[in-house]
């Protein structure tokens, strides 16, 4: 039962489906339908107008295997729909908030940052990070949605009135302190933090993404060491 709805659920069968309705629709917009058979031999030939009478080409719109399609993509719709309704209710069912500017201005970075992440090579700090937010995307994926949602709009309320950045604090501080000690080591480059920030959370954000929409082929966890290695070489000296 699982497989049958995470094929129906698949992105992959909604983009297979629409190429196949799109097909048949200009072949139905293109060819002259219902018209008498003489018609189609005289235009196509009797190879090309015995092919058109076997696929139902003279009726694309009423034949058996064009309603199939649409009971397919009704099926594959609804199956998504439901499947991401709920992550989608969380994300919105909470009030929107404007932050002000000084709100982030005055956020402690340091004071009381504790990580539980201890690594002597920057290279295998990155692997660490990058483990922690696929295990984070796989287990608590509603968890990286609110983070995403968080960080790049800045006023949603990420959960029981905790709002903005204060929320996922912690995690950015981190990963400051990871590029703080990589461009004292020289071992990263000297850059903004936020181009930095950028570049490593689109990367490991959009594999989360792509896993969570199911177009992945591998499980996320097989990514970390080519993701992890990516990385470490974009920010490297």
């Amino acid at each position: 039962m699982k497989k049958i709805l995470n094929f129906f659920k698949s992105v992959k069968l909604t983009i297979f489906l629409l190429i196949l309705l799109a097909v048949a629709c200009t072949i139905g917009t293109l060819l002259p339908q219902n018209e008498p058979f003489q018609v189609y031999i005289r235009e196509f030939g009797n190879i090309g107008a015995k092919l058109i009478n076997t696929l139902v080409l003279y009726d694309v719109y009423h034949s058996s295997w064009f309603q199939i399609l649409l009971v397919l993509f009704s099926i594959n719709l609804i199956v998504c729909s439901l499947d991401r309704f709920p992550r989608t209710w969380r994300l919105y069912r909470f009030e929107k908030k404007d932050i002000d500017k000084n709100f982030f201005e005055h956020l402690p970075l340091t004071t009381n940052c504790i990580t539980k992440l201890s690594f002597k090579e920057v290279k295998e700090k990155i692997k660490k990070i990058v483990e922690l937010y696929f295990k984070m995307a796989v287990e608590k994926p509603e968890l990286v949605d609110y983070f995403m949602r968080v960080y790049l709009s800045n006023k949603e309320i990420f959960a029981n009135g905790c709002e903005g950045m204060l929320c996922v604090s912690a995690f950015v501080t981190e990963i400051m302190i990871f590029f703080e000690e990589g461009v004292r080591k020289k071992e990263l480059k000297n850059q903004d933090f936020f181009a930095a920030f950028g570049l490593f959370m689109g990367y490991i954000g959009g594999l989360a993404f792509l896993n969570k929409e199911g177009i992945l082929s591998k499980p996320l966890s097989e990514y970390v060491e080519s993701v992890s290695e990516n990385i470490y070489n974009a920010l490297k000296v």
